[in-house]
């Protein structure tokens, strides 16, 4: 997990510069220390390599040697007796949907 906030990091913020937490702060460092790894990795390489690194995880997840049901998520609000819950499916089209209710509803 933690190559994908170094690359999610090296992707949004650029270069780490920040000084590594301390000793008392063992999350912090690694999370640091991960971003830190990446030195000067371009936006776009880091993008392209978190990408790479979701195929893998997808595929290891399937069991399959491809990433087999990855695809476009979409969701829609349903209203429900005290209070709204959403439901999610997976979109045949490649396209996703929208849902077509006022926001009005969920308040």
């Amino acid at each position: 997990m933690l190559r994908f906030y170094s690359y999610y990091k090296q992707a949004t913020a650029g270069r780490c510069q920040g000084p590594r937490p301390g000793f008392w702060d063992p999350i912090g460092r690694y999370k640091w220390d991960a971003w830190h790894s990446l030195g000067r990795m371009s936006k776009e390489e880091a993008m392209a390599a978190y990408v790479a690194e979701m195929k893998k995880v997808a595929q290891k997840v399937t069991g399959r040697g491809r990433a087999a049901g990855v695809g476009r998520i979409s969701s829609c609000g349903v209203l429900r007796r005290g209070g709204c819950a959403f439901s999610w499916r997976r979109s045949t089209s490649g396209q996703g949907r929208l849902c077509t209710g006022s926001p009005g509803h969920l308040m």
